[in-house]
């Protein structure tokens, strides 16, 4: 069953009247400024699919500021073992259970509380190794 351009525009005005009252419309009202954004989006998603862009490179807005991509978020492993070795077990364990955190919640997505734990975990790694710095100097000094 084809339809020409008068029955869609009957179809639309009859949409549209009847959007004024209780009645919910099945389908939904595209018209060409609606066609030319799917058509827009449809070109972007086609050139970021054949980019040779990796997703660590891609970025995202929210709220005005641009988000690296999840990917990139640092869940500083290794300097927390290195706490653990040379700074302190009980500190150093912190610390990974730290990164642990920011390792959870990128598996699940989730940008904020990822970014949110990554600079947890980067504040608490450099108060370890500083103060294991500190207690090492004074150690070496006073002995």
């Amino acid at each position: 069953m084809s339809l020409d351009d008068s029955d869609i525009t009957e179809q639309k005005a009859s949409i549209r009247s009847n959007s004024q009252s209780s009645v919910v419309p099945l389908i939904d009202v595209i018209d060409d400024e609606d066609t030319k954004l799917l058509s827009l989006r449809n070109d972007y998603l086609e050139n970021v699919n054949n980019s040779s862009l990796s997703p660590q490179s891609l970025t995202q807005t929210l709220d005005g500021q641009t988000l690296i991509s999840i990917q990139n978020i640092h869940e500083w492993f290794p300097w927390s073992y290195m706490n653990v070795l040379f700074g302190g077990v009980l500190l150093g364990v912190i610390s990974i259970l730290c990164s642990f955190c920011v390792h959870k919640y990128k598996n699940k997505n989730n940008y904020k509380c990822a970014k949110r734990w990554s600079n947890i975990t980067l504040v608490w790694n450099i108060i370890v190794t500083l103060g294991s710095l500190i207690i090492v100097t004074l150690f070496i000094k006073f002995s």
